[in-house]
């Protein structure tokens, strides 16, 4: 981390990552958003598993999405 000029994590955990970050920024769980299941639960599966959104986000938790659109919009590269 001695090399990085700054660490930014986006996660729902405290995770490893996590400790080491100079910003942390919260996402959104499983539950509230709609997504893909990409973890070691799908296995060997031939087919996806869609998740839809059960509950809005707490809070000002954003997806990782609007937070990468929102701060190119502010660094003027949409």
């Amino acid at each position: 981390d001695k090399k990085c000029e700054m660490i930014v994590v986006i996660d729902c955990h405290m995770t490893s990552s996590a400790k080491y970050a100079d910003i942390l920024l919260p996402d959104c769980t499983a539950s509230e958003q709609m997504d893909f299941a990409l973890d070691a639960s799908c296995g060997n599966m031939s087919y996806v598993i869609f998740a839809d959104q059960a509950i809005k986000p707490r809070f000002e938790c954003k997806t990782i999405y609007e937070m990468t659109s929102e701060l190119a919009k502010r660094l003027g590269v949409e």
